[in-house]
């Protein structure tokens, strides 16, 4: 124990009492100090009073004065030693000089020194396995809508015609027939004339006979007699020289025969009247006393008012 230490047992032993004692002894004078501080009776010249404390573990008067120096003498044992400070010089020992490096040449050395070292990837490999099989995916077959297309006018001609074919209108269907080959308005109501003329659209051919010496009576819509007339028997061989028959061995005659002449000079015109002696002159060629011209265009202005196009 140090001297210091034995000095604070004595002091207290001198009172008999121990540290709870003390702390309550301490708290005790505190109050009681307070209380004299604030009535006023505290003088610094007057004679201080002795306290009479009872302790729980004191049972005596204490001595104010004495106390206090006690109390004086535990606190200066608890102020703290001082010490020096000692300043001992630092020293670098090297044992190799220093070699000064340029900044460059030293940051250029540290970046190296992070490049990553190379190395062969790892190979894993699989043993015992097989890639999965694909599954089949069944093909589904979606049926694109029919989208309907529009028709072009000569096939909604050609719609009309075999309508009217089947209902047996042979007017009907010889207007629609001709405008779906591409003939004109006028062009077609001048042969619908000219047929009006020489048949009135009978497909019943007329038998050809000898009378007084010259060839009388033809056949087909058209009149056809002698070798025309052959002529369309060879084509259509099987005999029964339906109407349709009859007007596309005419068409052909215009179109590929030799009367293609005809049917030019009959599109170029936009007068009704001269299609109609036209293709009554230079198609039909019929006798003087047979031509009724004038029942033909009347027929062929008619027709035109009731098919044309613009109605």
């Amino acid at each position: 124990m140090s001297s210091k230490s034995s000095e604070h047992a004595m002091n207290l032993a001198e009172f008999g009492v121990d540290y709870i004692s003390i702390a309550k002894v301490l708290g005790a004078f505190a109050l009681a100090y307070a209380s004299f501080t604030l009535a006023g009776k505290l003088s610094d010249a007057g004679p201080r009073p002795n306290i009479h404390i009872q302790s729980e573990a004191v049972n005596r008067t204490v001595d104010m004065p004495n106390f206090g120096q006690a109390l004086g003498r535990v606190a200066e044992s608890f102020r703290p030693i001082p010490t020096e400070t000692v300043h001992e010089p630092i020293t670098t020992v090297t044992d190799q000089p220093t070699k000064s490096m340029e900044v460059p040449e030293a940051l250029r050395r540290v970046a190296e020194s992070f490049k990553p070292i190379p190395h062969e990837p790892t190979k894993i490999t699989f043993e015992n396995t097989k890639s999965p099989e694909p599954v089949p995916v069944p093909e589904i077959n979606i049926p694109k809508p029919e989208i309907p297309r529009t028709l072009t006018e000569s096939e909604q001609f050609a719609q009309k015609a075999e309508a009217a074919l089947a209902d047996k209108d042979y007017k009907t269907y010889t207007w629609n027939f001709l405008r779906a080959r591409g003939y004109s308005e006028i062009t077609s109501a001048a042969i619908m004339g000219n047929v009006d003329g020489e048949s009135n659209f009978s497909p019943i051919p007329v038998p050809t006979t000898y009378k007084y010496g010259a060839l009388f009576g033809g056949g087909t819509i058209f009149q056809h007699i002698g070798g025309r007339y052959q002529q369309f028997q060879s084509m259509y061989p099987n005999g029964t020289y339906s109407f349709k028959d009859q007007l596309d061995f005419g068409c052909y005659e215009l179109e590929e025969g030799k009367y293609q002449d005809v049917l030019k000079t009959m599109q170029a015109t936009d007068d009704l009247s001269i299609a109609v002696r036209i293709f009554q002159d230079k198609y039909e060629k019929p006798s003087p006393q047979h031509a009724n011209f004038a029942r033909r265009e009347r027929s062929a202005f008619k027709y035109l008012e009731q098919f044309s196009d613009q109605k």
